[in-house]
């Protein structure tokens, strides 16, 4: 299940408004400043989650799905697992690219690792599944009671504060476990606004421009040889597909995949309208995918010969993109289609352990059918109302964490977008239109999606859960 605390708005002891430049809509989900890039830091390193290793469509409910634990540990563990990304409508999707580290990567590592998300979800007269950050959900990450820690750096010199979240953000605030994954948000400009008296000891920090010369380390692993593409997609033209595939939940006998009523549909290949299934691999079409409709994108590796671990029986099952050290572009648009109802004008991207989609991303509520939350997932710019314009990230996990700054949704035009995975961190940060999606990447410009501090023009607001 999704939900949404203000972090932005984080109440000391019983102090329950929210922060003077903040605001919420009416579902209570709160947005406070506009950014550029966003960083997640801190993972907890270890930890453990269900992994699923069997399905059984001709049995009872309880009976249907059995799971072990799994203890996974790493630095980004365990996004550092094979991953898999998600698109729902109105979305249109121009470019995708995977890259990984070194001169001697191959292929090969983006499969390597296999070590999962259960939501419970609707779907539409077109039988399509439609991911869970739907209309009238709360989003977010921390519970009341939960220890949230500040910190704030400004001139070198860093500062740290906890106290105890009693902020219940709405009447169906989840018991989120405590834990110490960071969230970092860089606003687009200087934020001055002021505080509630309570947040006297939390400080607010205001810059100028960062110059080109400023130094920051990033938290990366630039490899050698520089970063090597791995897998591509252009819509341009009659579309460039390399190393890809792309599916949706329209799993149907005799086509693609396989439908029952225990699990529903399963991944099946999508065709060049993702509206439909496809008996092979299609390539996307330049064109807008509908509300609600959700694409898939995973590598052109099957499971087929049993590499993957479990996957469920006769569904179309391909590998994520693995490793700790990874990084994604992505150039798309967010229209605005005026359309209502469930997960209608509702455009999100996120990014799944690959677990998920392979065995069942929408739940049928037994909690051993799926990894999720435990495996992991990471949204990256996701519509909480029909028709807003502000796209929220989070990090869903055990711990997980998120902000209520945002990103603004790109409804005229295009946006381009790196999502890094290596070091110790995540980095989310908006690119300049110029960026091009080149079959290799420098290390410094690799490097440059990981320092966000140049990306922007002030550091305002830093939360850290």
């Amino acid at each position: 299940m999704h939900y949404h605390v203000a972090l932005c708005a984080v109440i000391v002891i019983s102090i329950t408004s929210v922060a003077a430049n903040c605001v919420q809509d009416a579902l209570k989900n709160t947005y406070c400043s506009a950014v550029q890039a966003m960083k997640y830091s801190g993972f907890p390193g270890t930890g453990t989650y269900g992994k699923v290793t069997l399905m059984d469509k001709d049995t009872y409910l309880s009976k249907a799905c059995a799971s072990e634990l799994y203890t996974y540990s790493g630095s980004l563990s365990p996004l550092d697992e094979e991953v898999s990304w998600h698109m729902r409508g109105p979305f249109h999707l121009k470019q995708f690219a995977v890259y990984t580290p070194g001169s001697s990567y191959s292929k090969r590592n983006l499969i390597e690792r296999h070590h999962g998300h259960q939501h419970v979800h609707e779907r539409d007269s077109k039988k399509a599944k439609h991911h869970e950050h739907g209309f009238g959900l709360i989003h977010g990450k921390r519970a009341v009671g939960d220890l949230v820690t500040a910190t704030f750096t400004e001139n070198g010199v860093t500062e740290t504060i906890t106290f105890v979240n009693t902020y219940a953000g709405s009447p169906t605030s989840a018991n989120s476990a405590e834990g110490t994954t960071k969230f970092i948000a860089y606003p687009t400009a200087s934020i001055g606004a002021s505080r509630p008296s309570s947040f006297s000891s939390v400080k607010t920090v205001v810059r100028s421009s960062v110059s080109s010369s400023t130094s920051v380390t990033p938290s990366f692993d630039t490899g050698s040889g520089g970063w090597i593409r791995q897998a591509y997609f252009n819509a341009d033209g009659s579309g460039t597909v390399d190393g890809l595939v792309f599916l949706n939940h329209n799993g149907t006998p005799g086509i693609s995949g396989t439908f029952d009523y225990m699990f529903g549909s399963s991944l099946s290949y999508a065709a060049s309208d993702p509206f439909y299934p496809s008996s092979s691999p299609q390539v996307l079409a330049d064109a807008m995918i509908d509300d609600g409709i959700e694409v898939v994108i995973m590598s052109d590796k099957s499971c087929s010969d049993g590499s993957c671990g479990y996957t469920r029986p006769n569904a179309q099952a391909f590998h994520g993109f693995g490793g700790s050290d990874k990084a994604f572009l992505v150039e798309f648009s967010m229209p605005l289609t005026g359309k209502r109802g469930i997960n209608m004008d509702m455009p999100s991207v996120w990014i799944l352990n690959a677990q998920v989609p392979n065995t069942l991303q929408y739940g049928n509520g037994n909690p051993s059918c799926s990894c999720w939350p435990g495996c992991g997932e990471l949204d990256v710019f996701e519509i909480l109302v029909p028709g807003d314009t502000r796209c929220t990230s989070s990090l869903h996990l055990d711990p997980g964490n998120g902000s209520s700054d945002y990103f603004p949704r790109p409804t005229n035009g295009t946006v381009k977008v790196a999502v890094v995975f290596s070091g110790s961190d995540v980095n989310i940060q908006i690119l300049d239109d110029n960026q091009t999606f080149d079959s290799t990447l420098s290390s410094s410009t690799i490097g440059g999606f990981c320092n966000v501090e140049k990306a922007v023009k002030a550091v305002s607001n830093v939360v850290v859960g």
